[in-house]
């Protein structure tokens, strides 16, 4: 079964803990999917990836598809922004959002 809420908490423990980008990542990809927005342990996790790292590009997107699932389209917007001026990873389609 898919417990992102047992998951986002594990993951968020370690991200803390290790301070690991790939903790982090996975406490920010857990936290998307929950059906609760958690903005807080989402941006303190995000924080913690370096920008440039693979794991802050793909973030960006589960993050900006959190924000529009919860109706903060700016948000989603200014990251999906991003995302297109990068290049890479889903800027084809953040640019038709």
């Amino acid at each position: 079964t898919k417990d992102y809420s047992k998951s986002a908490n594990t993951f968020y423990k370690l991200c803390i803990k290790e301070n690991s980008e790939e903790s982090c990542f996975y406490a920010v990809i857990s936290y998307s999917y929950l059906g609760k927005l958690n903005e807080d342990r989402i941006n303190e996790c995000y924080s913690k990836l370096s920008n440039g790292s693979p794991y802050n590009i793909v973030a960006k997107w589960y993050i900006g598809l959190a924000y529009l699932n919860h109706n903060k389209r700016d948000a989603a917007l200014d990251l999906f922004k991003e995302l297109v001026v990068t290049g890479g990873y889903k800027s084809k389609e953040s640019k038709e959002i």
